[in-house]
């Protein structure tokens, strides 16, 4: 067995020479490189948005930056009014849920993402019954920007879209662009 064994370790070594692989191409390895963190929020601190906004909410510039985490939902009957000069700052796969009532001008909504493949967050959906008004506002990233479900109210006017694969989704008939 040990003579079969040293007439076959040669022929085992030209092979390996005509191949050309060397041997850590032969060998399963660990990847000891530290892989880059895609993860890369440009804020960590800041006023959050919370998972449901009851009432009347206000959110002023001065509470910036406003990080928008998770999805929110404005639920039935409440209101969210964002003054001029707000930035929302919004997580990979977050969304702004309108059921009740959002009021936003001059207003951006954008990624808090750094990394490229992490930037698209699934922006603002305006449900059954929800109402939405933006105006003078810049909304970046989300896909789609805007989302008109059957039988809510959007009005939406000089408002810019961008980095986006599609700006707004319309399923009914009361989504006024102007």
């Amino acid at each position: 067995m040990v003579s079969v064994f040293l007439l076959v370790l040669p022929a085992l070594f030209v092979f390996q020479i005509q191949e050309g692989k060397t041997w850590s191409e032969r060998l399963i390895l660990p990847d000891l490189e530290q892989t880059i963190p895609r993860h890369t929020p440009r804020f960590t601190e800041g006023m959050y948005l919370p998972p449901q906004i009851i009432g009347t909410k206000i959110i002023t510039k001065d509470q910036s930056p406003v990080l928008l985490s998770t999805t929110t939902t404005i639920t039935p009957g409440a209101m969210l009014t964002i003054e001029p000069g707000t930035t929302i700052y919004a997580s990979e796969f977050a969304s702004l849920i309108v059921e009740g009532k959002l009021v936003a001008d001059q207003v951006i909504f954008t990624t808090n993402e750094l990394h490229p493949l992490n930037q698209l967050w699934n922006g603002l959906i305006v449900k059954q019954g929800g109402q939405m008004t933006i105006k003078n506002a810049s909304i970046e990233y989300a896909s789609p920007g805007i989302s008109c479900l059957m039988n809510s109210s959007v009005t939406i006017s000089k408002t810019k879209i961008t980095h986006t694969a599609t700006d707004i989704f319309n399923e009914g008939t009361t989504c006024h662009v102007q």
